[in-house]
């Protein structure tokens, strides 16, 4: 039966693969990946992953998915009249 990998260990796989690990937790990936098969196939997924995510071609952003400083909207403010409104709620079920 495979071991489980578990989220901390997918975490500093992934770690691991962009060379962001001090050098005591990656002796500890390394040390996983000598003794254990499942974090070993995981590693090489997430490398061919990787291969094929750098070799896909750019493609540009279509222009539908970009906004102009017209289009986007400053954030409403509240409706000034709301708290007069639950006020008035209230002393109207009373």
């Amino acid at each position: 039966m495979k071991e489980q990998l578990n989220s901390r260990d997918l975490i500093l796989l992934s770690a691991y693969l962009d060379g962001e690990l001090d050098p005591r937790e990656k002796a500890r990936v390394e040390a996983l990946l000598q003794s254990n098969p499942e974090a070993k196939e995981t590693y090489e997924s997430l490398q061919n992953t990787r291969a094929v995510l750098r070799n896909a071609p750019l493609r540009k952003v279509p222009r539908n998915f970009t906004l102009s400083a017209a289009a986007v909207q400053q954030p409403r403010r509240p409706f000034v009249l709301i708290p007069a409104l639950r006020f008035s709620s209230v002393l109207a079920t009373l």
